[in-house]
């Protein structure tokens, strides 16, 4: 019904998800905001970028990282009448500097996307742009200038909820991020959003735009939070990715040790059935428990695959059973713990109607996920994801540190200079 009042078609050969070369966005699962002053990615001292060395420590922490968000003008715009493209030329080592930092991710496999703030329309007009409108033209055409220019994979819309058409060419499309999540009227070439949730009536929400149509990837964003397993639990439920932001404007609010480990685990498995996760049949809510246990199916109908992300919101260890289908009972059919790296043994339930189920343990306020796969033959890449785990999980996240190391702000007072005439 809201497809169809939207005239959304998902077959539309226009359709962002459907354009060859953009399927990176389906599965787009880690994305990190980077403020381009933060000292990880620049050496002040020997004044040059330092990806390689970001990348390493980034990854250390919390897994494979699939996208950065440059962040270059906000909250310095405003001090004079540069405009936010401006501010990116500005710095260091200008326009071919940061082609170069670009270039540098790329050759760790991670996509980049910088930022485009609407809002800014009492700065400089671009030069030979004076006539055009701003937010609408003058801004489209820089746009498609800046990112060919800098050989970027698409850009942020900030504050906006949905980036409109006017900004889509399916001939030569441009990657949009919008922040504020996106209307149904621009599901079709927005192929990715951020996901804030304020003020929910029932945890864990469910995702909107990936409800609507599952190739869509919401980045789940809490920068302020202080207990961002409420936010990783939302993201792995929803099969959705996350936005790592610590640095926020210069004030350090870092995730903790617990919390990097979290989610190193969650994308880990989302990661590797991203391809159910981002065009199966999703069915939120798929398991409720009073006892606070949720769970969500996503069926790939063709290969006959299920995985289905489960998560806890108790501080307790939680032991349940899954019911099978009837399906999924049959001799050939194998199912896996996924989290812990094993195959689960079907056997029947306790209650004689409920057929065979498996058992299945999550960790404190955690999660796990179960594979369920019809193919019997041998896969080698299977085994080693499931030894991966194995080792992966041999700590439990309660092992972990939560202690949240957030830096102390100081005051420096400015020179006593008079600046007055």
């Amino acid at each position: 019904m809201e497809l169809g009042s939207n005239r959304y078609s998902p077959n539309d050969l226009c359709n962002v998800y459907n354009i060859q070369g953009l399927e990176w966005t389906q599965v787009n699962f880690v994305q990190v905001f980077l403020m381009m002053n933060d000292r990880d990615i620049y050496d002040r001292e020997k004044q040059e970028y330092t990806v390689e060395k970001y990348v390493e420590k980034m990854q250390e922490r919390i897994g494979t990282i699939d996208s950065v968000l440059l962040w270059s003008g906000y909250p310095n715009i405003g001090i004079d009448d540069r405009n936010q493209w401006d501010l990116l030329r500005n710095l260091p080592g200008g326009i071919n500097g940061v082609k170069t930092v670009i270039a540098d991710f790329h050759r760790q496999g991670i996509r980049v996307i910088i930022p485009y703030n609407p809002w800014d329309i009492g700065t400089r007009d671009e030069t030979g742009l004076e006539d055009m409108v701003r937010m609408y033209q003058a801004d489209i055409t820089t746009l498609n200038q800046v990112i060919s220019d800098l050989e970027a994979d698409g850009f942020n819309g900030d504050t906006m909820y949905g980036v409109p058409k006017s900004f889509y060419n399916c001939t030569k499309p441009l990657v949009a991020t919008p922040e504020g999540g996106v209307p149904t009227a621009y599901l079709s070439n927005n192929p990715m959003s951020w996901g804030y949730f304020f003020g929910y009536s029932h945890f864990p929400p469910v995702a909107r735009a990936k409800f609507l149509e599952s190739r869509h990837m919401v980045q789940i964003c809490a920068r302020w939070s202080l207990d961002r397993r409420v936010e990783l639990l939302t993201a792995f439920f929803n099969g959705a990715g996350y936005v790592v932001w610590e640095n926020v404007w210069g004030i350090w609010n870092a995730m903790t040790e617990s919390e990097d480990e979290m989610a190193k685990r969650m994308f880990a498995i989302l990661r590797k059935f991203g391809r159910i996760v981002s065009t199966g049949l999703w069915t939120p809510y798929y398991v409720m428990k009073d006892d606070g246990l949720f769970a969500s199916a996503f069926y790939l109908q063709k290969s006959e695959e299920t995985l289905y992300t489960v998560i806890s919101v108790v501080d307790e260890e939680m032991t349940f059973d899954l019911v099978l289908t009837d399906q999924q009972s049959i001799n050939d059919v194998h199912v896996y713990d996924v989290y812990h790296g094993v195959e689960l043994k079907k056997q029947t339930g306790a209650n004689s109607t409920s057929g065979l189920v498996v058992t299945v343990t999550l960790e404190p306020g955690a999660f796990g996920a179960i594979y369920v796969t019809k193919s019997s033959e041998s896969n080698d890449d299977l085994d080693q994801f499931l030894e991966k785990m194995r080792a992966m999980t041999i700590k439990p996240l309660s092992a972990y540190s939560t202690e949240r190391n957030l830096l102390q702000q100081q005051l420096v007072r400015s020179s006593t200079t008079s600046f007055r005439k």
